[in-house]
């Protein structure tokens, strides 16, 4: 089986660390409740798209496989709402 390999900005920032200080900076703000609701309607909408673990990781690999092919900037248009068949069109509104 071929290895699939990253793009190097990708391995950049998987692979360069965090001093304690950017850790703590990035993790020492909480999430509002509406970026909360929003991360929970994305939650419901992928498991609601993709409702079996198999059908999940099928599409956590066609993924992986698309991004470690494919340089950013070639895939950046397909990731604005509307352009992908299997993503959600737009974030939802808020919530009353």
């Amino acid at each position: 089986m071929k290895r699939q390999q990253l793009a190097p900005e990708i391995v950049e920032m998987y692979e360069t660390p965090l001093t304690l200080e950017e850790f703590e900076r990035r993790t020492a703000t909480r999430p509002t409740e509406e970026e909360v609701a929003d991360f929970m309607d994305l939650i419901r909408w992928f498991t609601g798209r993709y409702p079996t673990v198999k059908d999940r990781f099928a599409y956590v690999k066609r993924k992986y496989a698309e991004w470690t092919r494919n340089p950013p900037a070639r895939t950046e248009h397909a990731a604005q709402p509307g352009n992908a068949a299997d993503e959600p069109r737009a974030a939802p509104g808020p919530r009353r």
